[in-house]
């Protein structure tokens, strides 16, 4: 789609792809005084509502509509992927929905601002660039990469280092920060997110911003490393993404904010300046809570591409146009896959799935099984009685599934638990385990947050010189640019003779299939052990 680029409030905007300021600086900057009220989107992977009813990108228009003066937008990346719809569209429909925001689905936005998460590069092969080139072209917003250093074959007419807005009388400075965690062939590496947010904010300063904001998709400790390091030097406020989860947290002087992923709520943010004083008001919207009104326009076109991708999924498997909403089988209990949940803790899916998978290698031996939460993508709480769809299982597991059987000693098994309980604020690496039970204690120094790691079958304690046979995704062993963190994990460990080609999606079809009218019902086990939670090991 071509975009209209209309006259729109940026005093200056970095050219794609350059690392060094501009030849010629705007206008001195008075001392400023105004104010301007910032709108947090990040890790959006539904365009829709969940089955509570929360989110979606029609209640978000209508909050914007609803707030007074021109409204800054930020997305903190991770929106082409990965989702039910981008598996087909790769993030196209997305992009389309996040144009009409403005309530334009033609103009050029200039008051959103998106930057780039790590599911950005999800397909990051040389074959993938056209349509990562595409999704750029496409978006009637400004893309940030302040510290990603793109191949010369990537476009995008809306991309750039970093850019001033000026709302509210007040002119806005705005970089981003991306975490180093992708292997794209058209990425050529990521600076330093501090030396980065150093320059770039001098850089704004100098070119006339009374308020320099970064824009993040990084892990918490990053951004509150960001601004330690760098006090006035840096950015006065952080609105980021990646940990899915609403976080609020001032450092100093300064802010961080996020929100929680998939819409359900959203941060709002007003900053006042006058001259070098910044007060800063906030408050998170629950977008179900709040009784937000979808708007009209924009909840049929997420109608419209929803409809598109069952009608077109269907004919390529040769189906009927309803083949995603036929039931495969069904729950008998609450079966819980809400992230907020089971990216931080032990749940009845999670010893569902690590079940299938090391009943899957049993015949090899198998006495652990290991999967990160990260790679299980429904975002949803399913109540007792739901029919389990085909549209179900491609939205939990979007991504392959195959699995590994690897042999690593006791003390591997023991770092991958430890990695797991790191930086604990809803990150994808939270392992759902089967064959292994610890105790976790979150506020413990990080020698004991993992407790008493016991080996289910025996009873007995994890052994760092002793050898276990353990199964993991493969994305944790063999996906380059991926592991999650595991980089204990390598494919030298694999057991000769152990490779099976089915998936994890196969097992959970058969076992759907077994269980029959009955349902599945699998209960919390006590495998990992939190305050209030049951618990499989023995307190004496």
């Amino acid at each position: 789609m071509n975009r209209m680029i209309g006259l729109v409030p940026l005093v200056v905007l970095a050219a794609c792809g350059a690392k060094k300021p501009l030849d010629t600086l705007v206008d001195e900057a008075g001392p400023g005084s105004g104010e301007v009220t910032f709108l947090l989107l990040n890790d959006t992977y539904r365009l829709g509502t969940d089955a509570a009813g929360r989110g979606g990108f029609a209640r978000l228009r209508t909050l914007r509509e609803s707030l007074p003066g021109d409204v800054v937008v930020l997305h903190a990346g991770d929106l082409f992927g990965p989702s039910l719809l981008s598996t087909r569209y790769r993030g196209e429909q997305i992009v389309d929905v996040m144009n009409h925001l403005d309530g334009d689905g033609d103009a050029f936005d200039g008051h959103m601002f998106a930057t780039f998460g790590n599911h950005e590069f999800d397909k990051g092969e040389p074959k993938h660039l056209p349509g990562f080139n595409s999704r750029l072209q496409e978006s009637g917003f400004t893309w940030l990469h302040s510290n990603i250093d793109f191949a010369a074959d990537v476009v995008g007419d809306h991309r750039a280092t970093e850019a001033i807005v000026e709302v509210g009388g007040v002119k806005v400075g705005l970089l981003s920060v991306t975490l180093d965690s992708t292997g794209a062939a058209f990425v050529e590496g990521f600076d330093d997110p501090v030396e980065t947010a150093r320059e770039r904010s001098a850089w704004l300063r100098s070119h006339g911003a009374h308020l320099v904001v970064a824009l993040t998709h990084q892990r918490l400790q990053g951004d509150i490393e960001l601004l330690t390091a760098l006090g006035p030097e840096g950015p006065d406020v952080v609105f980021g993404g990646h940990e899915h989860e609403a976080i609020t947290q001032q450092v100093g002087d300064r802010w961080i904010f996020k929100g929680d992923a998939d819409l359900t709520s959203l941060p709002v943010v007003t900053v006042s300046v006058d001259g070098a004083r910044k007060e800063v008001s906030h408050r998170l919207v629950d977008m179900q809570a709040e009784g937000i009104a979808p708007d009209a326009v924009v909840d049929g076109l997420v109608h419209a591409w929803v409809q598109r991708f069952k009608q077109e999924h269907c004919a390529d498997e040769g189906k009927p146009d309803d083949c995603l909403d036929a039931a495969i089988g069904r729950t008998a209990v609450d079966l819980e896959a809400s992230e907020l949940v089971i990216r931080k803790h032990e749940t009845n899916l999670g010893d569902f799935l690590t079940d299938r998978m090391l009943e899957a290698f049993a015949g090899h031996g198998a006495q652990v099984a290991l999967l990160n939460s990260g790679s299980v993508r429904l975002n949803d709480r399913m109540p007792a009685g739901t029919d389990i769809t085909e549209q179900h299982l491609l939205a939990m597991l979007p991504f392959s599934s195959g699995m590994r059987l690897l042999e690593v000693p006791g003390s591997t098994l023991l770092a991958a638990l430890d990695h797991s309980v790191s930086d604990w604020t809803g990150s994808g690496h939270w392992l759902q385990v089967a064959g292994i039970a610890f105790t976790h204690i979150p506020d413990a120094p990080r020698e004991r947050r993992v407790g008493r790691p016991t080996l289910l079958a025996t009873g007995t304690p994890i052994e760092p010189e002793a050898i276990y046979r353990v199964v993991v995704p493969e994305f944790l062993t063999f996906v380059e640019g991926g592991q999650d963190g595991y980089t204990m994990f390598s494919p030298e460990q694999e057991v000769p003779g152990s490779r099976e080609e089915f998936e994890l999606k196969d097992l959970v079809i058969k076992a759907l299939l077994d269980a029959g009218s009955e349902g599945i019902a699998p209960a919390l086990e006590g495998r990992i052990c939190q305050t209030g939670t049951p618990c499989l090991l023995r307190v004496d």
